[in-house]
């Protein structure tokens, strides 16, 4: 059964080329991180002519020729059938494979599936564009203004495909009912169903931020009250996003990554911060290599999805309580897969502030210095953990070195790990022989 140029193509986008050639061969990046070198494992050679691009996702020896993508990979060095690599990947990354026999429902099933997220992309390409000429009638002058207000140019708001959803429940579902069945504008988030058969739109009297996947497809809305409403005392939400659909999960996908990436890349280093328009003020400030996530704490598949672009990420919190939590929250997520030469930084605000308040605030030179101001993820770890067991005492002590032992346990062996162990157990006053202990014998 032939596997659809769709599926493989899914696939691919899943994948971390380097860190997938890294398990094979040695590779070192080079100093802008955009790319990655190597001996070619598939000539001989003294010096390096392989290259990983991180950017692509895509391998080339400039000696013998060698090229190509992550299942390419595995044909050329693991010697494999093609049908064989695709499946050891999609087993790998959780994609379903349905392609190992003749029977003719999975193919069905799957080009079905192929046309009905296609058919999803087409309602929401269409609902952003009524968005954006919402924002240009009368009924946008109050968003408008609310965009102004917040500093955001004309030029900036064209570059995030800014719009507007109507003050009425019926506008994105009246424009798009002779296009597209009700099922599929349900199915995309864009019509909600009530009782008695009613439906209406999703979004209603919001700054509407269109959400694009890696690829650059737009795939979800993010909605922003407007200012007067929020200063009426409305109980609606801050913000509300889409509703996972089978296009979109929230989960997986990083707000502006699609056009940070390249940034990214050629800087070596993003910065992670807690909103859109947090992303929008660093944006229209040159910081351009920033993403935030959708309004989930930061997950193993986000870090995994910001490795393939960089190693280097800082993450910008409010120095509160919660911003502190909130950091402790990504530091437990990520360090199952914290391997050698990660680099977790973190940078807290002072109270009440955040990225885009401060670099308005403050200027884009001080900002800058702010920005430079990191705390290491070991260094915030240790006065986490101290603030949360204050004292001497071998009670407190004892308490910190055992959340310490809780949070490395679970990391990649390393020479990382080891350096983490030896920075704690000074911090902590204990033993390292201890906590290497406990962590081997759990």
């Amino acid at each position: 059964m032939r596997i659809p140029q769709s599926y493989i193509d899914d696939l691919n986008l899943r994948i971390d080329l380097h860190e997938l050639i890294s398990r094979y061969i040695r590779l070192t990046r080079n100093r802008k991180g955009a790319d990655s070198t190597a001996l070619c494992p598939f000539h001989d050679e003294k010096s390096a002519s392989f290259t990983v691009s991180n950017e692509k996702q895509f391998y080339y020896c400039f000696g013998c020729g060698a090229s190509g993508k992550a299942i390419d990979w595995l044909v050329d060095y693991d010697q494999i059938q093609f049908r064989d690599a695709v499946k050891k990947l999609a087993g790998e990354y959780g994609l379903e494979f349905t392609f190992d026999d003749d029977d003719p429902k999975a193919q069905e099933k799957y080009q079905d599936d192929k046309e009905q997220n296609d058919k999803l992309l087409a309602a929401l390409k269409s609902a952003g564009v009524i968005f954006k000429k919402n924002l240009r009638k009368p009924i946008g002058k109050a968003a408008i203004e609310d965009l102004k207000s917040r500093g955001i140019t004309g030029e900036i708001s064209k570059r995030f495909e800014i719009g507007y959803a109507a003050d009425t429940w019926q506008d994105v579902k009246q424009q798009l009912s002779g296009e597209f069945d009700e099922n599929i504008l349900i199915l995309a988030g864009l019509v909600s169903s009530g009782d008695n058969n009613y439906s209406y739109d999703f979004f209603n009297n919001r700054i509407m931020l269109p959400i694009f996947n890696p690829k650059g497809e737009l795939i979800a809305f993010g909605g922003r009250i407007l200012r007067s409403k929020a200063a009426e005392g409305s109980a609606v939400a801050k913000y509300m996003n889409s509703p996972d659909t089978p296009v979109f999960n929230k989960s997986k996908i990083l707000y502006n990554l699609h056009s940070a990436k390249q940034f990214i890349a050629r800087q070596n280093c993003v910065f992670v911060v807690e909103g859109y328009m947090d992303v929008i003020a660093h944006v229209q400030y040159d910081i351009e290599n920033t993403v935030a996530p959708l309004g989930t704490a930061f997950g193993i598949q986000q870090i995994e999805l910001l490795k393939r672009h960089s190693s280097n990420m800082t993450f910008c919190f409010d120095g509160d309580r919660a911003g502190r939590s909130a950091a402790w929250r990504v530091v437990e997520n990520a360090i199952p897969v914290l391997n050698d030469g990660i680099n977790l930084q973190f940078l807290f605000f002072p109270d009440g502030e955040d990225p885009d308040s401060m670099v308005r605030k403050e200027g884009i030179d001080l900002y800058r210095q702010r920005l430079s101001q990191t705390m290491s993820m070991a260094e915030f770890v240790c006065r986490y953990v101290e603030d949360r067991h204050p004292g001497d005492d071998p009670a407190h002590k004892g308490k910190m070195a055992k959340e310490v032992f809780e949070l490395l346990k679970k990391m990649p062996k390393g020479i990382y790990k080891h350096l983490l162990i030896k920075k704690f157990a000074d911090e902590v006053g204990v033993c390292e022989t201890l906590i290497n202990d406990l962590i081997k014998t759990h």
